[in-house]
């Protein structure tokens, strides 16, 4: 269905016209385990896209659309940008990450994840499909390159990066009210 939106709208230009894929979690509700971070990444994509879209198509199910979703000023929060130039202490942000729902492994291979090793962070930002090494130059980020997750070399550099959540929903107490509260329609945003 997506492709043919897209054939179909090709005629209205595709970058002001553009169709998104928000996925089902594919996890009935009273099931014991989470998402795949590949569909959890794909569901924070679409809704970091959302409110940038002046219009467009979304693509979804009926099950995906009445699923509990984070507040839009709470992904907003937690999102942010890094840029070649760009300050980072290394301890902060690793503690960011960790907070973020980042988890810290040996190699990063999925969404979701992050490496340390000297002064290269290897990390996968939700919502991409690309894992990007940030070089730092003491605290400076010398370079940000695309990094291949199966092979674990470098290629091409990038100016920037963006990072959202790792979580779909906060899991702070103050957070997880919003939710509540937002869900039980007495919060718009």
């Amino acid at each position: 269905l997506e492709e043919e939106l897209r054939f179909f709208l090709a005629g209205e230009h595709p970058a002001r016209f553009p169709v998104v894929h928000l996925p089902d979690t594919e996890v009935l509700p009273y099931d014991h385990f989470s998402p795949h971070q590949e569909i959890l990444s794909a569901r924070l994509a679409a809704l970091d896209r959302l409110p940038r879209m002046p219009r467009g198509v979304v693509v979804t199910t009926a099950d995906a659309l009445v699923q509990p979703m984070a507040p839009r000023a709470w992904l907003e929060g937690r999102r942010f940008d890094l840029k070649v130039g760009d300050r980072l202490a290394l301890h902060p942000f690793r503690e960011r990450l960790a907070a973020a729902g980042y988890q810290s492994v040996s190699e990063v291979q999925m969404q979701g994840e992050f490496a340390v090793r000297g002064s290269l962070i290897d990390l996968f930002p939700m919502g991409s499909e690309q894992a990007y090494r940030i070089d730092l130059f003491d605290d400076e980020i010398e370079s940000i390159r695309a990094l291949d997750a199966e092979t674990q070399r470098s290629t091409g550099t990038v100016p920037s990066i963006r990072l959202m959540p790792a979580r779909v929903f906060p899991s702070a107490k103050a957070g997880i009210g919003l939710v509540r509260k937002r869900n039980r329609g007495d919060f718009t945003g």
